[in-house]
């Protein structure tokens, strides 16, 4: 009996199919600071919540994703790493501040913890709308939902701590991580092992035009 799975391609489900090896789900990212990943990852300590109430994600995994493209075939890599090139070479390098923590989708019924992101040029919401308009020929229709830049902290597992964490998330608002330099563009490929997920860096796309 042969696995199957659910193949999504541009993020929408295209049905069950045989489990293939040449299918990846992978996403683009900006990466963050390490100084800003141990201020994350120490303010986290000290909340004292525990892996089955907060599913917390990893110091070292943290990320500011750009666009999530699901499980994606392997052929359509080149494609992608063009677009990727030609979109990164529109812009330059530039400064994001990491600032505050909010709550997705609200704070009645908090499911995600988040770090938020900004940048005093627009970039970021910029490169994601290019980046989105460049892939759709490709079949990633753009998510309905507006971007909102940020960095996934956590994932809420039970309803127990939701006051705790609408507490965190009010005395934390505005709370100052740093300022982290954007140079590059990353194509990660993101997968599931016993300890979590677990990303591998599949390619980097320098920002700015190499000729400069």
């Amino acid at each position: 009996m042969s696995l199957k799975i659910r193949v999504l391609h541009g993020g929408k489900e295209s049905g069950l199919t045989d489990a293939r090896p040449d299918i990846r789900r992978v996403f683009f990212a900006f990466d963050i600071s390490e100084e800003i990943r141990e201020r994350a990852g120490r303010l986290v300590s000290s909340f004292a919540l525990e892996g089955s109430q907060v599913k917390w994600v990893h110091q070292e995994n943290l990320h500011l994703t750009v666009r999530f493209l699901g499980d994606v075939d392997e052929s359509v890599f080149d494609k992608l790493k063009n677009v990727a090139t030609s979109v990164s070479r529109q812009y330059d390098p530039f400064t994001m501040t990491i600032e505050g923590i909010g709550l997705f989708p609200n704070h009645d019924k908090p499911r995600v913890a988040w770090l938020g992101a900004r940048d005093s040029g627009g970039t970021l919401n910029s490169f994601e709308t290019e980046l989105s308009r460049e892939l759709e020929p490709l079949g990633f229709s753009p998510g309905e939902k507006r971007y909102t830049p940020h960095i996934t902290l956590g994932r809420v597992r039970s309803d127990l701590v939701r006051g705790k964490i609408v507490r965190i998330s009010r005395e934390y608002h505005n709370h100052q991580f740093g300022d982290t330099k954007v140079s590059q563009l990353v194509l990660y490929e993101s997968s599931l092992n016993t300890i979590g997920f677990k990303y591998k860096k599949l390619a980097t796309f320098p920002l700015g035009n190499p000729q400069d």
